[in-house]
């Protein structure tokens, strides 16, 4: 999964004219006592009390007790697309973290998009397979519906809560086709990572 990294929050107006816009404020959660994965979209540097430096594996690098991080993503969206960004600007438990991303991801005409200065790229789509669940319960005031999820290539699972009251471009990450709606919680059980959803509000 793509995800964008940055200091500053955002506003985005859609060309749809009369159409409703949603932003959700989602806090991500995990306890990183695993591998940190690399790849060309996202470089996370992790740097100890120590100046320890690390790029792929924290595990035994760091106290246990700063493992967990917290970060805020933002997502706007409507019918029409999206844009997913994350205000990432204070250290957790004396952890910091540099992440090298692009400035932003966009879902436009059902396709994903990385913005990197003047430079777009479009993003290869992540093929998965969902399972409709009897699950349901109410987040922020929307009833939701638990989905489970296995990611087609990777074979990775995770679990998503949606709406159907919300657009179905609104999800705290970037690369998936629109789920069945509006993503208001993420559950990756074996990465012990979480995206819940914190605020909703029209724009």
């Amino acid at each position: 999964m793509y995800l964008i990294f940055t200091l500053t929050l955002f506003t985005f107006s859609f060309s749809k004219k009369y159409c409703l816009s949603y932003e959700i404020a989602y806090e991500y959660k995990e306890a990183l006592n695993n591998n940190v994965r690399v790849d060309e979209n996202i470089e996370m540097i992790m740097v100890d009390g120590n100046g320890d430096t690390t790029r792929s594996n924290i595990k035994n690098k760091i106290a246990k007790n700063i493992f967990d991080i917290t970060f805020q993503i933002i997502t706007c969206g409507n019918d029409s697309g999206s844009i997913v960004k994350i205000d990432y600007s204070n250290p957790i438990n004396g952890l910091q973290m540099e992440v090298k991303t692009p400035d932003k991801l966009v879902l436009q005409n059902n396709k994903w998009y990385s913005y990197s200065g003047n430079h777009v790229k479009v993003i290869p789509e992540i093929f998965y397979h969902a399972v409709e669940t009897d699950s349901f319960k109410v987040i922020l005031g929307y009833s939701c519906q638990k989905y489970s999820i296995t990611e087609t290539e990777s074979g990775n699972k995770f679990d998503v809560w949606v709406t159907k009251d919300l657009p179905n471009t609104l999800m705290p990450g970037a690369g998936y086709k629109p789920f069945a709606g509006a993503v208001l919680e993420m559950d990756f059980p074996e990465r012990k990572a979480k995206f819940i959803a914190q605020k909703i509000k029209t724009i």
